[in-house]
């Protein structure tokens, strides 16, 4: 599948620090209502991205696991602002992915974190936007964030 965004971000992590402290500032530009798909190889460091947001939302950071067996978990912050979070990887088929229902979270006002979102990328919710990771070397990431509708607004506030 070809994504088009308007306008991406690269960074280039050169450790779990680095990659923590993206993902804090990425939750800065994250509001309710927004999914955010989220793709990369095993051990590339999505479930590390959605702890620093969950973290920078005030969520104790060592709650959040990945849902791979449980599909999706919820946390709220301390200001009642809601995650969702989903792992499709185990997920096979249009109709296991539907039975998700992630449209209920987005009605509930969380935002929407999604890993493995390449797997049914046509089928998420909303305009999603996308981050990508992937794996360059032992402790490096190469990771890519693309913006999507008012992108420019977007950038200013990452810098």
């Amino acid at each position: 599948m070809i994504i088009s965004p308007n306008l991406s971000l690269p960074f280039e992590s050169h450790s779990l620090e680095d990659t923590r402290r993206f993902g804090h500032t990425l939750a800065s530009l994250l509001k309710p209502g927004d999914v955010l798909g989220i793709v990369g190889d095993l051990g590339a460091g999505k479930t590390q991205i959605v702890k620093a947001i969950c973290g920078a939302w005030g969520i104790p950071e060592e709650t959040v696991t990945s849902p791979t067996f449980t599909l999706v978990h919820e946390y709220a912050a301390k200001d009642r602002r809601k995650i969702a979070h989903a792992d499709l990887y185990r997920l096979e088929t249009r109709a296991e992915f539907e039975s998700l229902d992630l449209t209920y979270y987005l009605d509930e006002g969380a935002i929407l974190l999604v890993e493995w979102a390449d797997k049914f990328w046509s089928l998420l919710p909303g305009i999603p936007k996308r981050l990508d990771l992937r794996i360059s070397g032992e402790h490096t990431r190469q990771i890519q964030y693309f913006l999507k509708g008012n992108g420019r607004k977007e950038l200013g506030k990452l810098f």
